[in-house]
């Protein structure tokens, strides 16, 4: 068992080396306010990393203090044992951002897509040692602690569970996506679609990379769609505060359509390990926006920049995650399978997966609660909503 540390404590700067008891090959340290040349080191880390994403880049900790959630950093050092790696280099870890949201309990917590973890041969190891960290900070300083891992990575969800977590359905991230390989676009477009970017053409849409004087009006396309669909718009202040943390670092990318000067679409991209991925889209409602194919194109130029800047994979944003045995059938009778927005994003290619199971730990009397209130329909709109919480920000 870890050293007992008050609320207070992981709220301030919860650090221990001994927290996590390890062999000499690595060193494993939690921090919540780490020096300069570690966070260097973790977002080297994080980048490098296949399939990664921004959400454990330390900027990610910039975007999220807006909502009023502070970062806690676990890092794994490799050590003079370990074979193949610099001494000293950051091997694993995670980012875990947490917020106080009732008075009296402890901070809630959520770890979105993570832990990160250097392939080689010691990444069972620091799997175990970052493993361990979670648990043991999951038990002694939070209420409530959400794990979504990366993709690829059901290691991490099996390890936690070992370590007292449970499956969730809280949905800190989406679960499942479409991840379309742009070394060859064409493969999967289907026909329907290329109809579309080609009218689109013909018809005079230009589509360009967006900066931060676009932003007002991204934020006013993405407020149309947002309406359209029923849900909350990510404002200007949330996309003014995601160009600052990420856009310097080329974390952040955003694509307009316009056609003689008019905004029609536009596409609020992430880029990390590789993959560039969809975050936030927003269209005009006018029926000759939808007719010319506007955000076909614009999609499609999107995963060409992708491709002649260097990565691999254009995730094309979350979908349910019944939508993915559907699209693994096939296309025939696609439509009547899946809603709109999925059979759109389908319609570019690509390959329909699921990511890791998410996991939770819940303290004893958040449990009896939580499990009590999910039981009921009103109940499991609520856990729908404290999860749009957590994944969102103050101003959404």
């Amino acid at each position: 068992m870890g050293p007992h540390l008050t609320n207070q404590a992981v709220a301030d700067a919860p650090t221990d080396d001994r927290l996590v008891d390890r062999p000499a090959a690595l060193a494993v340290r939690v921090e919540s306010r780490p020096d300069t040349s570690t966070l260097d080191a973790w977002d080297r880390l994080v980048t490098r990393t296949s399939r990664s994403d921004v959400a454990q880049l330390s900027s990610w900790a910039d975007v999220r203090r807006t909502a009023g959630y502070e970062p806690t950093f676990i890092t794994a050092r490799a050590g003079g044992d370990v074979v193949g790696d610099v001494v000293g280099d950051v091997v694993g870890g995670a980012m875990v951002l947490h917020r106080r949201v009732v008075p009296g309990l402890g901070p809630v917590a959520y770890l979105p897509l993570g832990p990160v973890l250097a392939p080689g041969t010691h990444r069972a190891e620091a799997m175990d040692a970052v493993c361990d960290a979670i648990a043991d900070l999951a038990r002694h300083y939070f209420a409530a602690t959400f794990v979504q891992p990366m993709t690829g990575d059901q290691g991490v969800s099996d390890r936690l569970l070992q370590r007292g977590f449970r499956r969730s359905a809280a949905g800190i991230a989406p679960v499942a996506s479409i991840a379309v390989d742009v070394a060859e676009p064409y493969a999967g477009l289907r026909s329907g679609t290329r109809a579309s970017i080609k009218r689109a053409a013909r018809e005079g849409v230009q589509v360009r990379r967006a900066d931060a004087t676009d932003l007002p009006l991204v934020a006013g396309l993405l407020a149309e769609t947002a309406e359209h669909h029923h849900f909350s718009a990510a404002s200007l202040e949330h996309l003014q505060g995601l160009h600052e943390a990420l856009a310097p670092g080329g974390h952040l990318q955003i694509f307009l359509a316009e056609r003689d000067g008019t905004p029609l679409a536009a596409d609020v991209l992430t880029g990390s390990g590789g993959v560039l991925t969809l975050r936030l889209t927003g269209m005009r409602r006018d029926p000759e926006t939808r007719k010319i194919g506007a955000a076909a194109l614009l999609r499609w130029r999107t995963m060409l920049w992708a491709r002649a800047n260097g990565y691999e994979t254009v995730d094309v944003g979350g979908i349910p995650p019944t939508a993915v045995d559907a699209l693994r059938t096939g296309h025939a009778g696609l439509a009547a399978r899946v809603d709109g927005r999925t059979y759109f994003k389908a319609s570019f290619g690509g390959e329909a997966f699921h990511r890791p199971e998410a996991v939770e730990l819940l303290s004893t009397p958040v449990r009896l609660g939580y499990d009590l209130i999910r039981r009921s329909p009103q109940g499991g709109r609520l856990v729908s909503a404290a999860a749009r919480f957590l994944r969102g920000s103050r101003h959404r």
